[in-house]
């Protein structure tokens, strides 16, 4: 199915029924803004920047933002499947529901899974770096004080550090792609999820996995044929805040330009502007399930069908062990280069 199917099935599935999923959604970038707001204020204003504290409190937000956000996930892809099918649901009591958090964090548990390898490539050149630089600071021979940095020396420096920029930039593009691939690939997870909350949790990320072989483009492409309804909403929003200010102007000083917006028209705004992005991501999340719809099997593939994920793990491992090793083999030549190199310099006076 093409889609433009796929997206005239959505509508279809949509009409009358707009509100159920938006208003949710809503509720839910509310949410994740009062989050995001007190997070600043305990920074600001409680912890006044102390860098252990914010540090704290930043793992602290980081993992309370997923957790909270895969149970509403999973409370949303719910809510669309019912109103699909016309089903009588509350939201909060399926999101909430003990059942449902269960659920929700076998799925968080087994997107952790898929995603740590990924996630470590990606923090293993930041680490290195660091632990590179505070050898290089330890073990240097010479003083930063009678330090004598010539023109050959600042060129070797610079090669060291763009190849050593380059692959850090590598590897973070490596894992950045594959976060995304991994993301397309078991999207469906949820909905299966739903649909058979007595099968593993392990099985059905394989079940999406094979579902979505062949459409992981597709589903990425889906809300780029939306790009209409963005730009709507993008004007919509840019009016409304272009009126805001010619209501109340803002105050232009010397250092800043304050704006004189009431805090309640700040809020009404924020809520609009929610709530239509709302209405855009009901129209996405009800397409993709269309595309489930298309892909759901009649039955769930038997576990021979599935085995292969296997050796495509493996694989996975020994090219990230690969790269890993060259990029600390690297370091380590890197490393002998810049330390020996300083013994050459200055013996020769380059």
């Amino acid at each position: 199915m093409r889609i433009r199917e796929l997206r005239a099935e959505a509508r279809n599935a949509l009409k009358g029924n707009l509100m159920k999923i938006a208003v949710p959604l809503t509720l839910i970038l509310i949410f994740n803004y009062l989050i995001s707001f007190g997070f600043e204020f305990l920074v600001e204003e409680v912890f006044d920047f102390n860098p252990a504290l914010t540090m704290i409190a930043s793992i602290i937000f980081y993992v309370i933002i997923v957790v909270a956000t895969t149970i509403l996930q999973f409370g949303i892809i719910k809510r669309v499947i019912k109103v699909s099918r016309n089903e009588e649901s509350n939201f909060f009591a399926d999101t909430f529901s003990g059942e449902s958090i269960k659920a929700s964090f076998s799925i968080l548990w087994g997107f952790i899974k898929k995603y740590a390898i990924w996630v470590i490539l990606m923090i293993l050149p930041i680490i290195s770096s660091v632990v590179f630089v505070a050898m290089a600071h330890e073990l240097s021979p010479i003083e930063p004080a009678s330090l004598q940095v010539s023109q050959l020396e600042t060129i070797a420096t610079n090669i060291v550090l763009g190849i050593f920029t380059w692959l850090i930039s590598i590897f973070a593009l490596i894992s950045v792609v594959a976060i995304c691939v991994i993301s397309y690939r078991y999207m469906l997870v949820y909905y299966l999820k739903h649909d058979y909350p007595d099968k593993p949790t392990k099985e059905l990320f394989k079940q999406s996995r094979m579902m979505m072989k062949g459409n992981k483009a597709k589903a990425f492409v889906i809300p780029f044929t939306m790009i209409g309804w963005s730009i709507l909403l993008f004007v919509v929003i840019a009016v409304v805040s272009i009126l805001l200010n010619l209501i109340w102007p803002p105050e232009v000083t010397y250092y800043a330009t304050i704006s004189t917006v009431p805090v309640w028209a700040t809020i009404l705004f924020t809520c609009l502007s929610y709530f239509l992005s709302s209405l855009l991501a009901s129209y996405i999340n009800m397409t993709y399930y269309q595309l489930y719809m298309e892909q759901k099997p009649l039955e769930l593939y038997n576990d021979d069908y599935l085995k292969p994920e296997t050796n495509a793990k493996k694989y996975i491992w020994i090219v990230t062990g690969i790269f890993t090793a060259i990029f600390l083999i690297y370091i380590l030549l890197a490393y002998i280069i810049m330390y020996m190199g300083s013994f050459v310099f200055d013996a020769y006076n380059l």
